[in-house]
């Protein structure tokens, strides 16, 4: 079963924002920089070679969807990685990693090629298919 943290409309919300934040190339390149280092405004700006208008405008998406945090030293702010929203967002993605192992090892199981065995499944809901019993 899912688990209820990343099924609640509020966690809900923050995945979807989330991945929308990730979609964007720039804000990915934000976000590989950081990995390594916080860094100031005016560095981001060096690294990426861009206007601090544009990059403020991707760092606030990106501080909405929870991604960054923000500190200010005086008169810089520095940004680094929120750790914990990219746990989030992994936790919901490895329901998926476990549902597509599940079906393997079931398809797997009824010696049936994969097109045969996903035809047969088609006929169920993704909640049934989901649920499993606790280990």
């Amino acid at each position: 079963m899912f688990n209820s943290l990343a099924t609640s409309p509020n966690s809900l919300t923050q995945i979807y924002t989330g991945f929308q934040a990730l979609s964007d190339p720039l804000r990915l390149q934000i976000l590989q920089l950081l990995r390594h280092q916080e860094l100031c405004v005016c560095e981001l700006c060096d690294h990426l070679d861009i206007a601090q208008s544009k990059l403020s405008f991707h760092l606030k998406t990106l501080k909405e969807a929870n991604l960054v945090r923000s500190r200010q030293e005086g008169r810089w702010i520095y940004y680094s990685l929120n750790l914990s929203q990219f746990l989030l967002l992994e936790e919901y993605l490895s329901e998926y990693r476990r549902f597509a192992r599940n079906i393997k090892s079931l398809q797997m199981a009824f010696k049936l090629d994969i097109s045969t065995f996903i035809d047969i499944l088609s006929g169920y809901s993704i909640d049934c298919l989901l649920c499993r019993n606790p280990s």
